[in-house]
Parts: structure tokens; C-alpha cells; sequence
């Protein structure tokens, strides 16, 4: 039977990604000989777009699937595909149909509602569709039944998690998704979390699935190994990302796991962590074996508001030696932060705020707290009447659906903003951090743009900005071509210049061809300049053009005293030259210091 998925993910300024969720069910209906297809839906479609696609494809079930976030959008698909095909029955899955089964059954252009993990359950339901037999009483559905709603009761979870298929990923056109995040392939390990945070959608369905099997399951290592092999039979990888809530909950399993995996991969890897389950040791283990970044919950920096009203029982100093053993252990780090919580105040925010500025992560994740059904905050939020309009379209988008008087809507969104500012200064630090060294900077060139000389034919051609690229964030010097900036500077003995050059993010796909080509002359004269650098990149044409891409040229021919500095974009093709933007990133004039040391401070 052919099976029609779809997934709205509309105006939550999210990249195209990878469901797990669907990617199993998917993969479980293809084994048993059935046909799918996905509708990711990333930007508008038309009612006469959606309907003719899916009469096209001729579906014998349609399944939707999304977030609570996404709900307004799943609804207004459910109307137009009742309305247009009332013979498909329409099933709703996913997290938000789990959670708020009533609100979702009532919708008159849905039929029936998963309520717990699919992959039994939706096979049973296609085989009964496929051989016209009755699936009313199918476990984990509820069903609309000749004029009546059928609850079902749940099944056991799944157990034995490698008893599955592993995740059908051409169901999502998966080497374009890789293309777009650096090519990082998204995996997961297991099923579950074990902590009971108020505001999370893993306490609720831990509630609902009491005495019906063992919630947190582990794949095997060499079952997640595996899939890695196929995966990397299949597409062109440069590093992976464990997406699981918590990855170093069994410490058995990854000591199996740090013993394998080096045995047949070296691609580094990213990780989400607890605080309270790592320590030294383990931080160096998984760096020996690849551990580039770890994520970790902060969450909040007032501790009030992490035990009164988020239920997380963390110690500060747990928190902050997480940070510090990471670092130790030369692996990146990247905190998880909230703000607008019910309850928090201006003082807790700052809390927030103090606390990431102490710990200066490699990359800040900050969200809007939203309530979720079926949460105990989402309880608390209504019987308080705090929540006073709809969820937004995704996570990270800064406006509360809240409104109470500690800390109003406006404020909320302030603090998201004030924390989004601190995330960019901490990722330039410690990306400045990481090319100096042992070396002291002289002189960054994007605070000496005021007494430059600038040769551009408009004003507006250059200036400063913070861009962020595959997750890295850099100070830039924005520069369209054609622009020179020239520096008048005086250098001390065995001087260079570290730089970065890159095409700006915004123009990859609607770049002008031929590029841009940049230029770094040097010389003791204004008048007599000689080209110490040259490059081209082509962000268009070639996506390993994009990026950040970082360069070192030696000045010490030139010093010590005065050097004239120019740095410099060209069209790669002066006739098209429209939408060519680019420019230098972290242009700093740096000198040997082998007794410094690195110390972590950020302004803010």
C-alpha cells in the first residue's frame, strides 16, 4: 500500500533536518513491501498544490506528524485533505498527538490518533487497511468509529530497540540534508530521558507509559555502529551528531562504545551530556575518540528557578565544572538556556546571563520558553492564566506565549536578545582564542576600520558584522567587491597577519558567478604595494567554498616599523557582480608571546 507522510516545518527558521520518528516508521513499512513518501513542507503550499500532489501519489493512508509548534499548520492540511479526498483516512502521530490527544481527535479532517511509539501499530493499521479488515481496536489508536471514539490502550514499549529497522533516510532526500549542515550525519542511540524536568515532554510521556515496559533503552554499539557503516556506504560524511537527550547515561555502554568506535571511525562527533553524569575522566576519554563539542542543559542560571520550577536538582558547581572539565579536555562546549519561565523574575535572567558569561561557551542556544500539553508547567501556565496567545512556528523564535507580571512579555524578549549578543561575543572569543595560541594580538583590524582609508564605489559596500556559519559565529569585515581598506599600522619585530576569508551565507544560493577573488597587500609605502595573499572562492559554484576558511601571512620582511596593510575583494566575473558579498573574519595582526597565557573573560 503506498503511504503518504507529511511534515509541516513552516516559519521556524530551522534548517531542513532529519526525523528520527518518521524516518523508523517509514523504514518498518518499506520492509513489510509497502511504498512512502514525504511532504516536508519548509515553505507555504497551496491548498490546489496539496491536493493534487497527493491525489497523484494515490495514498491509502495519509499520516501527519509534527510539533506542538506546528499544530495550527497540521491542522489546516488535515481540513484541505478531508476536504478535497474524504476517502483517505488521515492518521496523526508525533509528540504534540501523544500529549493532546483530544484536541487532535476532535479535528473533523483527522480519523485517528497515534498515541504511543508507531512503528507496531501504523503496520498493523496499513496491513488492516490493505485486506479491508476492521482496525478500530488497534492498540496505541484512537479511532473515530462509526460515529464513535474508540481509546484504545497502549502497547508495551519496544524493548529490544535493534529489533528495528534502522531509519529509512531517502524518505527525506538525506544527502541534501547532509550538504547543508557540513555534511553531519544526526543519529540516535536510544529512546528515552529519566529526569522529571517540569517543563519537558519526556515527563509526560514517561506518565503515560507507567508499568508498560522499561522507558529509557539503549541501542547495542555494535547495532548504532552499523548503521554508521551503511550510512557512510551511502553518503559522503564529515562528522556525526548523537541527538539523544542524554548521552552518557550508562557508563557500560560507553566504555564498550570508546572501545569500538575507534576501531572503525575517526569522523569527530557531537554529544548531549547531563552534568551530573560526567567527570574528567570521561570527558578525555571520548576527546581521545573524537568528541569535538558537548552540549549541556544550563538551562537557567538562578538555582531557584532550576529546582522550584524546572524540577532540575543541579548544583551550580556541577554545572560549572562540566564546562571547565570539558575545556580541559580540548572539546568544545554549548550550553542550553531558557528565559520566561512562570515565576522567573529580572533577577533570575541576570542569573542566566552571569552564569553563561562565566562559563564563555563555544555556542549559546537560547530559547523562549513555551508550555507544552501534557507538562506540568503547561498545568500551572493554565491554571494561573498565564498563557495568553498560541505556541509559535518553532523553538527558537523570540516571543512568549506568556504573559504574568514577574516578568513581562516585553522583558522576556529583551533577555533573549541580551543573551543572543552574549552567545556572539563568547563564540569570537574563544574562535580568536584558538588561532592565537600562544601569540599576543596587536591589533584587530575591524576596530581600526576608523582610521582606514576605504576606496569602494558606495559607501554602504562595507562594515562590520557577526555572521554565523555552520554553527561557527565570527566578527567579519563585510566588504562587496569591488573595495580596498587600507591600514597604516606600526609592527613590532616577526609580525603576521591571521585572518579569515569567506562568501556571506545569505548569497550561496543566489551568488553571482565566478565568485569572489581577495587580496592582501603589504608594503613599507602606500604607493608601492605587493600582493602577499590571493584566493578565489566560488560559494555558488562549489559548496566547499563555504564557510570559513582561515589564512596566515608573514610579515616579518616588513617589520619592524611602519607597514601599509590593504586588504581587498574583486569580482571573479566583473559582469556579474550583483550578489557577491564577502569579506575577512577575525582580521588581527598578532606577534610571538610563548610566556602567555590564555585566560577566559568576556565582556558583555
Amino acid at each position: 500500500m503506498r503511504v503518504l507522510f507529511i511534515y509541516p516545518d513552516l516559519g521556524s527558521f530551522l534548517p531542513r533536518h532529519f526525523q528520527h520518528g518518521l524516518g523508523f516508521l517509514s523504514a518498518v513499512l518499506k520492509k513489510a513491501g509497502h511504498t512512502t513518501r514525504l511532504f516536508y513542507i519548509s515553505e507555504p503550499w497551496s491548498k490546489e498544490r496539496l491536493v493534487e500532489e497527493t491525489r497523484s501519489f494515490a495514498p491509502g493512508l495519509v499520516c501527519l506528524s509534527g510539533t506542538s509548534h506546528q499544530y495550527r499548520h497540521l491542522a489546516r492540511i488535515a481540513e484541505w485533505i478531508k476536504s478535497a479526498l474524504p476517502s483517505i483516512p488521515v492518521i496523526c502521530g508525533g509528540v504534540h498527538a501523544m500529549l493532546a490527544s483530544e484536541q487532535v481527535i476532535a479535528h473533523p479532517g483527522i480519523d485517528m490518533v497515534c498515541r504511543g511509539e508507531g512503528e507496531d501499530a501504523l503496520l498493523e493499521l496499513v496491513h488492516a487497511l490493505e485486506q479491508g479488515k476492521e482496525y478500530h481496536a488497534i492498540k496505541n489508536l484512537w479511532v473515530k468509529w462509526k460515529g464513535e471514539l474508540v481509546r484504545n490502550q497502549l502497547r508495551p514499549l519496544v524493548q529490544e530497540l535493534d529489533s528495528l529497522p534502522f531509519p529509512d533516510r531517502e524518505l527525506f532526500e538525506h544527502q541534501a540534508i547532509l550538504d547543508q549542515d557540513d555534511r553531519r550525519l544526526s543519529l540516535l542511540v536510544g529512546r528515552g530521558c529519566p529526569y522529571d524536568c517540569s517543563y519537558c515532554a519526556n515527563q509526560a510521556k514517561r506518565r503515560l507509559y507507567q508499568g508498560m515496559g522499561k522507558y529509557v533503552r539503549l541501542r547495542s554499539v555494535d547495532n548504532l555502529l552499523a548503521e554508521i557503516e551503511l550510512c557512510a556506504e551511502k553518503y559522503e560524511l564529515r562528522s556525526l551528531d548523537f541527538n539523544d537527550d542524554i548521552f552518557t547515561l550508562n557508563r557500560a555502554w560507553l566504555d564498550e562504545f570508546c572501545a569500538k568506535y575507534p576501531q572503525k571511525f575517526s569522523w569527530p562527533f557531537r554529544i548531549n551530556v547531563h552534568a551530573g553524569t560526567v567527570d574528567p575522566e570521561l570527558f578525555r576519554k571520548l576527546a581521545a575518540i573524537g568528541a569535538e563539542m558537548v552540549r549541556v542543559g544550563v538551562e537557567s542560571g538562578s538555582e531557584r528557578v532550576r529546582r522550584q520550577i524546572m524540577n532540575r536538582s543541579l548544583r551550580q558547581e556541577e554545572i560549572e565544572k562540566s564546562f571547565q572539565w570539558a575545556e580541559q579536555a580540548g572539546i568544545r562546549t554549548w550550553s542550553f538556556n531558557m528565559v520566561g519561565l512562570p515565576g522567573e523574575n529580572a533577577e533570575d535572567a541576570l542569573a542566566t546571563y552571569n552564569l553563561n558569561r562565566r562559563l564563555c561557551p563555544d555556542h549559546m542556544q537560547v530559547s523562549v520558553f513555551n508550555p507544552y500539553p501534557g507538562t506540568r508547567l503547561f498545568e500551572i501556565c493554565r491554571e494561573q492564566n498565564y498563557i495568553r496567545g498560541e505556541l509559535t512556528d518553532g523553538y527558537f523564535i523570540p516571543q512568549s506565549a506568556l504573559d504574568f507580571p514577574s516578568l513581562r512579555p516585553a522583558e522576556i524578549h529583551n533577555w533573549h536578545q541580551r543573551l543572543m549578543r552574549l552567545s556572539m561575543v563568547c563564540r569570537n572569543h574563544n574562535a580568536l582564542k584558538r588561532r592565537l595560541a600562544s601569540r599576543i594580538m596587536l591589533f584587530d583590524l575591524i576596530d581600526e576600520l576608523y582610521r582606514a582609508e576605504v576606496f569602494t564605489p558606495v559607501p554602504d559596500y562595507y562594515g562590520e558584522e557577526h555572521l554565523i556559519i555552520y554553527e561557527e559565529s565570527r566578527r567579519a569585515l563585510v566588504m562587496h567587491p569591488p573595495c580596498r581598506i587600507r591600514f597604516q599600522l606600526e609592527l613590532p619585530e616577526k609580525a603576521s597577519f591571521s585572518f579569515g576569508i569567506m562568501m556571506h551565507p545569505g548569497i550561496y544560493e543566489r551568488g553571482e558567478r565566478g565568485g569572489v577573488k581577495f587580496f592582501v597587500r603589504a608594503g613599507k609605502s602606500a604607493s608601492w604595494l605587493e600582493d602577499i595573499f590571493s584566493h578565489r572562492l566560488d560559494a555558488k559554484a562549489r559548496k566547499e567554498d563555504r564557510g570559513f576558511f582561515d589564512f596566515e601571512a608573514d610579515l616579518s620582511r616588513f617589520s619592524p616599523g611602519r607597514l601599509f596593510l590593504e586588504l581587498a575583494t574583486e569580482a571573479g566575473d566583473p559582469e556579474h557582480n550583483r550578489f557577491n558579498t564577502a569579506g575577512f573574519t577575525n582580521p588581527v595582526i598578532v606577534a610571538k608571546c610563548p610566556e602567555m597565557h590564555n585566560h577566559k573573560s568576556t565582556g558583555g
